[in-house]
């Protein structure tokens, strides 16, 4: 961050006021402006609006099914801004709105919208990817020393020294930085220090500290994306207890029709895709419950996802395990449930206080 206070500079700006800005800040501010340009003359080009065009890209990139939560989540639009697109495309018949997990409809394409797809948006990923492998050297060390790591420095000395799901998000990026480019102290900061990546957050039940599921995996999915980096390393983490013990405990707490407990603020929305973890979960951790959870849910679905894909095993052995009773070890905080004949289920909450959660 020195190099970018070196370049700051004091500007006039309205009201009176003296505001300082980095160069380097107006040029990423210039930058960003030109692609929303070039994305936007892309999409007049192809007849479509820019909407649209996100919708159609989000549902190639998730793998043909997504919901207008996740697309307006991504792409920081509003939910409504998604629904009149959706609702559009609908119309023309270029998607259908499925069932999925929770109460989301899963946007999917029509044979009309998977040529649409071919036509208009798999061109625009081909050359986006086209892009990078056409790099030159000097580009490249462009994004690294422009981009990535200003941007781990920033992360490094504004990160809260805070337990947060936020701060993991944090901490996976400037550890999978640290990684790629071999610089030791982002991995040092991000996952052995106080607040690193997995030592101080799991209760004693093995829960998230924020006490919900929603909570429990979208931490999760943090972890793992650094460990996907971090295999085969010695800053690798994945057979640490935490790891086995989180995923694990799901088990547990499924419900009998194979929804997870809503506990705290979590929704079903929270939680419709975090079956997937267990893919790259069983792979390298393995255990009975994981592969249970992984019978379980391709009982629902076919096994197509991505994760399944480049994490999973390749393939499944079968695996019934009898739902249980389960408490809490006795004097310790967490929860109760208990099982009964015609799929009852009762869970008791005698948890910890889960802050703003």
């Amino acid at each position: 961050m020195e190099g970018i206070r070196m370049y700051k500079e004091k500007q006039k700006v309205g009201f009176g006021m003296n505001y300082t800005q980095s160069r380097e800040l107006k040029e990423n501010n210039r930058i960003y402006r030109e692609m929303e340009s070039i994305y936007h003359e892309i999409c007049v080009k192809a007849g479509i609006s820019d909407t649209d065009f996100i919708v159609l890209y989000s549902i190639v990139e998730f793998e043909d099914g997504c919901c207008q939560r996740k697309i307006a989540k991504q792409y920081s639009i509003s939910r409504q801004t998604v629904n009149s697109s959706v609702k559009k495309l609908v119309q023309n018949g270029c998607v259908v709105l499925e069932s999925g997990k929770g109460h989301d409809k899963q946007i999917v394409l029509t044979e009309k919208g998977k040529a649409m797809a071919k036509q208009k948006i798999i061109p625009v990923m081909e050359a986006e990817a086209g892009v990078f492998m056409h790099m030159t050297e000097e580009e490249r060390n462009a994004i690294r020393d422009g981009m990535l790591l200003p941007g781990a420095d920033f992360l490094v000395e504004h990160r809260h020294d805070q337990l947060h799901n936020h701060e993991v998000i944090i901490n996976s990026a400037i550890a999978i930085i640290g990684l790629i480019f071999g610089i030791d102290k982002y991995v040092q900061f991000a996952v052995y220090e106080k607040y690193g990546i997995l030592y101080h957050a799991m209760l004693p039940n093995h829960m998230w500290f924020e006490g919900a599921f929603g909570y429990h995996f979208y931490a999760l999915t943090s972890f793992f994306a650094y460990e996907k980096f971090a295999l085969h390393t010695p800053h690798s983490q994945i057979h640490h207890p935490n790891y086995k013990a989180m995923m694990e405990l799901l088990y547990y707490y499924l419900e009998p029709d194979f929804r997870i407990p809503m506990l705290n603020d979590t929704n079903y929305g929270h939680t419709s895709s975090s079956l997937y973890l267990f893919e790259f979960a069983y792979r390298e951790i393995g255990g009975d419950k994981l592969l249970y959870i992984l019978n379980r849910l391709y009982q629902e679905e076919e096994r197509d996802n991505l994760e399944a894909f480049i994490y999973g095993v390749d393939e499944l052995q079968p695996c019934d395990l009898p739902l249980v009773n389960y408490h809490t070890e006795v004097g310790s905080y967490g929860h109760t449930i208990l099982r009964g004949a015609d799929d009852r289920y009762l869970l008791f909450k005698h948890d910890s206080y889960g802050g703003e959660h």
